[in-house]
């Protein structure tokens, strides 16, 4: 969602949101349905955005803790947020 942001803020038009876990994109795109309140919400305020702001997303998988040196990143700011 804060990277979504980032992107309404800046104007950009098309974007790539890489993501780990599958619900990130499965939600948005209506694969899954959310079930608990936080899940509900992001499914809700990711796909308003995307039509309200007429964003082209492309998703792609990479595999959590791989190695992979952006979603390493992202795992460690996430753990930093929760503390």
């Amino acid at each position: 969602m804060v990277a979504l942001t980032w992107v309404i803020n800046h104007r950009v038009v098309e974007t790539e949101i890489v993501y780990d876990y599958e619900g990130i994109r499965k939600w948005v795109t209506g694969e899954w349905h959310a079930h608990k309140d936080m899940t509900k919400m992001y499914q809700i305020w990711m796909r308003n955005k995307i039509e309200q702001f007429g964003i082209l997303v492309y998703w792609r998988h990479v595999r959590g803790h791989s190695g992979d040196p952006g979603n390493e990143r992202a795992d460690q700011l996430a753990k930093e947020a929760t503390l």
